[in-house]
């Protein structure tokens, strides 16, 4: 059987052709660092657009060969107390990235609907451009930062006990 790794953009000519029977890793390891090798080159090609916004730890950009999608791509900068300290921390925009991408993943695989539609490369995924809600969640175990202002009763380090 004949099969061919489908691009990211069936328009486009890919990057190199890349067919199954002539790569037959020993280690299916082998297969997703090529797969994501080709990934990386196609970012690499990729033309970004408009700024449309940018916030402490990510841009949005438009990508004008993609209408309807956006170029989310995250930052090496670490935040905390509502932006007051940041620091560049090298490879966080990866791990922030890798993280994102395979939540989303995890939940497109179980039925749900978001707006992620793929990575694109270390530093980015690609998602359907929609309408923000303002709306930030923030899970820990431990009383600190703004928690505290919004709850001077409660005690800095407070533990909070596991969910049951």
């Amino acid at each position: 059987m004949h099969r061919r790794l489908r691009t990211s953009r069936p328009t486009e000519a890919p990057p190199r052709h890349f067919h199954f029977e002539n790569f037959c890793p020993s280690d299916p390891l082998d297969l997703h660092t090529e797969v994501f090798r080709l990934f990386r080159q196609t970012l690499a090609k990729m033309e970004k657009g408009a700024l449309l916004a940018e916030g402490k730890t990510k841009r949005i950009y438009e990508i004008p060969q993609e209408p309807g999608l956006v170029l989310v791509e995250s930052k090496d900068r670490l935040t905390a107390f509502g932006g007051a300290k940041s620091h560049e921390v090298d490879g966080k925009a990866h791990l922030a990235t890798r993280t994102t991408s395979l939540v989303f993943a995890f939940l497109r695989d179980i039925g749900m609907k978001t707006h992620f539609v793929r990575e694109e490369g270390e530093k980015a995924f690609v998602a359907r451009r929609c309408h923000m809600i303002p709306l930030e969640f923030v899970t820990r175990r431990v009383a600190t930062g703004s928690y505290l202002k919004r709850h001077p009763h409660v005690g800095e380090g407070f533990r909070f006990s596991p969910p049951k």
